[in-house]
């Protein structure tokens, strides 16, 4: 179900519990302009605000995104106002569980789409690559500093410096990539991935995604007085999810276990 809001460049679905963000420029590989970056911002702020939505899956019609839009580099850009961002994006920050799901491209920004996100779903036959390597054009909306991170900087320098593609499995294998699905199947399998998240009290989930991003780079007791600060407001969670299991519920792995088989 569409939500109603009039985005020019993507979509946004509702589905609860899952909204579904879709880059919407076939005619440029979806490539990301300034403009198309501040709609999925907005789409996925807007999910952070509806109730009945407790993660958001961001994909491409077609292919996931081939970066940043080059034609609009190539008119010139007046970077005031862009917080030092191509496509407008890098330095905002969602509430909820985001999933990518990619088919097809995922190259040079979309690399750095897919880093903003907070899970990875890729086909087996995705390609994933540092292609802005042949033009010069420098990464400022995440690649330098997420990728690494994720993935360690080993591997981040190949793939940043050479512009290799490597596949989703592949990616996989590196940690780039969260899950690999069959081609064409992406999407169906993070919405699945979606709704498990969802499924589970999300308060907590909330609070300790916070904790995580908050913590990178911190010495370690700060940050775990960082985790327990933002445990603290879930513990009425914690307090109704443990009557729940006095009381039997999930005993010895029960309804647990078993969902697990990807």
């Amino acid at each position: 179900m569409s939500s109603g809001v009039p985005y020019e460049q993507i979509s946004l679905d509702r589905h609860p519990p899952v909204g579904i963000v879709t880059i919407e420029r076939p005619d440029r590989s979806n490539a990301v302009s300034y403009d198309t970056g501040q709609e999925i911002v907005d789409a996925m702020r807007t999910i952070d605000g509806d109730d009945e939505l407790a993660v958001g899956v961001l994909t491409g019609q077609g292919t996931f995104c081939a970066g940043a839009d080059l034609k609009e580099i190539a008119e010139g850009i007046d970077m005031e106002g862009r917080t030092y961002s191509l496509m407008g994006f890098a330095h905002a920050e969602i509430e909820k569980p985001t999933i990518a799901a990619i088919e097809g491209y995922c190259v040079a920004g979309g690399v750095e789409v897919a880093l903003w996100c907070d899970l990875r779903v890729a086909a087996s036959d995705a390609t994933f690559g540092m292609f802005n390597r042949r033009f010069g054009v420098p990464f400022m909306d995440g690649a330098t500093q997420r990728l690494g991170r994720m993935i360690g900087y080993s591997r981040a320098l190949d793939l940043i410096l050479t512009g290799r593609p490597i596949d989703g499995e592949e990616a996989e294998d590196w940690g780039l990539v969260n899950r690999v699905a069959d081609p064409g199947e992406a999407l169906d399998r993070s919405v699945e991935l979606a709704k498990r998240i969802a499924s589970y009290p999300q308060q907590t989930i909330r609070t300790d995604l916070k904790a995580i991003y908050e913590g990178m780079g911190i010495p370690l007791d700060r940050g775990l007085e960082l985790e327990a600060w933002n445990g603290l407001h879930s513990m009425p969670t914690a307090q109704e999810g443990a009557s729940r299991f006095a009381e039997g519920e999930g005993r010895h792995g029960r309804g647990i276990v078993d969902e697990f088989d990807d």
